[in-house]
């Protein structure tokens, strides 16, 4: 067993994994991981200790010795374990508010992807790193209201390998390297880290809408306002503060839809938008 040190967001954890899948764990969190060595940080706001292990009825996880469930597979497993850690961070009252969006930093400040899953978040914050822009984050945005910026939580991108065989056919995948998880889905290891925070710069909600013309509508605050806050994981701080954040966020951010009907639809959007040549879009 290997025991790991995860730095993510400002919070440490401990993890007791088996050699075999930590090469695989490396994967989903390749900036944020270490082996064990040193005391904690007293400091640390939030903190669980994981253990992984193989076992006759299949692979076990549990948090700080409590039982999470047992999985037929490793991938499995490591799949829940970066869940229950995504679901620890969203929760901790530290000001910071937890998004179900991506992040990428762009020459002008954090571009923040907002979206339910199959609305397009992670294809389109793969398609802006695929334009150079530098990760910051996938599943998971960390927005600081007082800054107004985004912190890193690099959490690598996990893309459908039916997308990616479509996107491999029609372009080399570049700017990092692709590591399956399994028959379905795919990790994307960026080659350029953002460092954060950054301070935001646009909002972006995509729309996959197949057969549908590519085009981009700005929306005033009252437009994206009940659908933003379905994207905020449960306030550690209280409706009332997520409600007002959010209103300020909308109020002094760009809004863009982002409508586009395939992939080529989308590389084409993104390279204008980053090029502000949002007529020819």
């Amino acid at each position: 067993m290997s025991e790991l040190h995860l730095v993510l967001a400002g919070f440490e954890f401990s993890i007791s994994a088996p050699e075999d899948v930590v090469s695989s764990l490396r994967h989903f969190y390749p900036r944020s991981l270490s082996l064990a060595g040193g005391a904690f940080p007293t400091e640390i706001p939030a903190r669980r200790q994981f253990r992984l292990a193989c076992t006759a009825d299949g692979w076990s996880l549990s948090s700080n010795d409590q039982p999470l469930g047992v999985f037929a597979r490793p991938d499995y497993a490591l799949l829940a374990l970066e869940h229950q850690i995504e679901t620890e961070v969203a929760a901790v009252d530290d000001g910071r508010i937890a998004i179900h969006a991506g992040a990428v930093e762009t020459s002008k400040g954090a571009w923040l992807i907002a979206g339910n899953p199959d609305a397009g978040k992670t294809s389109s914050t793969f398609q802006l790193l695929q334009l150079e822009q530098s990760f910051l984050c996938e599943e998971i945005a960390l927005y600081d209201p007082a800054q107004r910026a985004v912190h890193p939580y690099p959490q690598t991108p996990t893309l459908d390998r039916h997308y990616m065989d479509e996107f491999e056919s029609r372009f080399p995948v570049q700017a990092g390297a692709l590591h399956p998880v399994d028959e379905t889905i795919v990790r994307f290891v960026p080659d350029r880290f953002s460092e954060g925070p950054v301070p935001l710069d646009l909002l972006l909600l995509p729309r996959f809408q197949p057969g549908k013309r590519a085009q981009v509508t700005e929306l005033r605050p009252e437009e994206a306002l009940t659908e933003m806050l379905g994207y905020c994981f449960p306030p550690g701080g209280g409706e009332e503060q997520l409600f007002d954040a959010m209103i300020d966020l909308l109020e002094n951010t760009p809004l863009l839809r982002a409508t586009y009907g395939d992939l080529g639809q989308a590389r084409d959007l993104y390279r204008n938008l980053l090029s502000d040549d949002r007529a020819s879009v």
